[in-house]
């Protein structure tokens, strides 16, 4: 399992930048990504007139996770305008504490499977079954922490909306996160502010 940390990245959101959105003053991206290197071993195989089948022992399993975001604030946002685009990093960083458990434990759910592939020939058979182990895995991942993110940030969007709430950062961050306390808080996820 590897871990990169969440490490905010800071820009100028310049003019340029700006235009097409001549209010926005701040802006947020960040993208969880989640790549496992997977490495089975061919139990037994047989190649026919259509191509090779087989059954794949999954052997080992390496995670690699990270959560890059980048921030970019003009030199005229408001302080309000800051800490609201503090607060998805804030979210972000919440649910990304539990990433390297969900990797952890979409990983355990696969060592030891025996998964049954076809292919044109015995490597892309093995290609094959490794992306039906990679596939659970990133559905797993996103189910646990991608898509608590998404529903966590679109509920603080509601709760911060400009001028429809005077609620503060943290109170809405609280309340973003306490609808997914029921799930602990997958392929790549993208989500742009």
């Amino acid at each position: 399992m590897r871990k990169t940390k969440l490490h905010v990245q800071k820009h100028e959101l310049t003019e340029d930048a700006r235009r097409g959105a001549a209010t926005e003053m701040t802006k947020s991206h960040w993208e969880f990504t989640f790549q496992p290197d997977i490495v089975v071993e061919k139990i037994k195989g047989k190649e026919d007139a259509s191509g090779y089948s087989g059954i794949f022992k999954v052997k080992k399993i390496e995670v690699h996770i990270a959560l890059p975001f980048d921030l970019w604030v003009s030199d005229d946002a408001s302080k309000k305008a800051i800490d609201h685009e503090d607060g998805y990093v804030k979210i972000c960083r919440r649910i990304y504490r539990d990433a390297s458990h969900v990797a952890r434990k979409s990983a355990i759910h696969q060592i030891g499977r025996e998964i049954e592939a076809r292919g044109r020939d015995e490597q892309s058979a093995r290609l094959n079954a490794i992306d039906i182990a990679a596939t659970e895995m990133h559905a797993f991942y996103k189910e646990k922490i991608v898509e608590p993110t998404n529903r966590a940030v679109a509920k603080y969007r509601t709760l911060t909306q400009v001028g429809s709430n005077d609620i503060s950062v943290d109170e809405a961050i609280s309340q973003a996160l306490e609808e997914d306390s029921s799930t602990s808080v997958s392929k790549d996820a993208r989500m742009t502010q």
